[in-house]
This record gives structure tokens, C-alpha cells and sequence, in this order.
């Protein structure tokens, strides 16, 4: 890859584990992920704005399809893999890929894409 060169793709919600969509909040369509299951997204302290943050991984593909170059994963350090008592085997079940890259400006035609 090219020095400064940006890459651009998108994160599938939906392979998050439990993830629902929700009617019920404020009556609008919600995206709820439930964080025990997902030990990959966590809350920062209250004090520090509570921000919630997502580890993720990303990694060179490069036999990818579709002309993405890499791909995204959640990430799990190996303290948390420690603390959960978890093999790395084990670990797979929640760190699924989540997403795919490309270099901007490389198109994909719609007749590449998968169905």
C-alpha cells in the first residue's frame, strides 16, 4: 500500500454476537450489542466521558476478493483472552471478521460483488 493512501470499506454489525434490532427506543429502528458477549467493545470510565470503544484487528488479505486488500477483526488482547480463560481456539467465537478494505478509488463492480 501505497504511503498515506486511505482505505475505505465497511464493518458488519450483524456478525457482532447477540446483536438485535430494536423498535423500542425512543420508537425509532436501535442497533442493540449487547457487550458481555462481546468482549471485543468495552465503556470507559464515567468519569472520562464513558466513551465505548470496539478492539478490532486489521490484516492484509492478499488473495482477497473483490478487490479489498485487507480485512477487519475484532480484536482480543491476550489479558482479556487470559481473564476469560480462554484458548486461543476459543477466542475465535468472538473475534469474527467484521469487515473488508480497499484502497479508495479502486471501484467494485456490482457484477464482482457477492450475492
Amino acid at each position: 500500500m501505497a504511503q498515506n493512501q486511505s482505505l475505505v470499506g465497511s464493518i458488519d454489525l450483524s456478525a457482532l454476537n447477540g446483536v438485535q434490532i430494536n423498535t423500542t427506543v425512543n420508537g425509532k429502528r436501535s442497533i442493540v450489542i449487547p457487550v458481555d458477549t462481546n468482549p471485543a467493545i468495552f465503556i470507559g470510565a464515567k468519569d472520562k466521558g464513558g466513551h465505548i470503544y470496539m478492539d478490532i484487528e486489521v490484516r492484509e488479505s492478499p488473495e482477497g476478493k473483490y478487490g479489498n486488500t485487507h480485512f477487519i477483526k475484532l480484536g482480543l488482547s491476550k489479558k482479556k483472552r487470559e481473564e476469560m480463560g480462554l484458548s486461543d481456539e476459543q477466542a475465535r467465537q468472538y473475534t469474527p471478521i467484521i469487515g473488508n478494505l480497499r484502497p479508495r478509488g479502486q471501484r467494485q463492480d456490482a457484477e464482482d460483488l457477492p450475492e
